[in-house]
């Protein structure tokens, strides 16, 4: 009699990196709202009038709105939802969209800054771990292993 384990579909190696880097960032952003509400005078960029309506907005919605969806796609991912899958893109590419929409909206003198940064070589690092995530995900044999949970 075969073991159901046998029968399983097995994680790919690289999907259960995503999934544990998901988890851990959520934990980070976590600690570090945390941080920020228990102790406001360590954030810098508060004590800048043109900056804080940013902050806050990204303490209070922002910054719970990405702990809240890294740890549902980081458990989507380590169960082999494809769901999962099609969310950490569009999560991952909410990032950058993210910071220049907020710079657009709550300080739009930072607009410059925000893009030069994107565009920086940390911001071509970051796009170059997206496109290689995102191409890792969407590999045929990748995509193969998840599960679609819409059956």
């Amino acid at each position: 009699m075969p073991s159901l384990e046998a029968n399983a579909t097995k994680r790919p190696l690289g999907v259960t990196v995503v999934a544990v880097l998901l988890a851990s960032y959520a934990a980070i952003i976590f600690v570090a709202i945390i941080a920020a509400l228990t102790r406001p005078q360590m954030v810098q960029s508060w004590m800048t009038p043109e900056n804080r309506e940013a902050i806050a907005f990204g303490i209070v919605v922002f910054a719970p709105l990405q702990v809240g969806l890294a740890g549902i796609l980081s458990a989507g991912l380590w169960q082999l939802q494809d769901w999962a899958r099609r969310g950490v893109a569009l999560f991952m590419l909410w990032g950058p969209l993210s910071r220049t929409t907020s710079a657009l909206i709550f300080a739009p003198k930072s607009v410059p800054n925000t893009l030069q940064h994107d565009i920086s070589h940390i911001g071509m690092v970051r796009i170059l771990a997206i496109i290689i995530v995102l191409g890792y995900l969407f590999q045929p044999k990748v995509a193969n292993a998840f599960t679609d949970s819409s059956n």
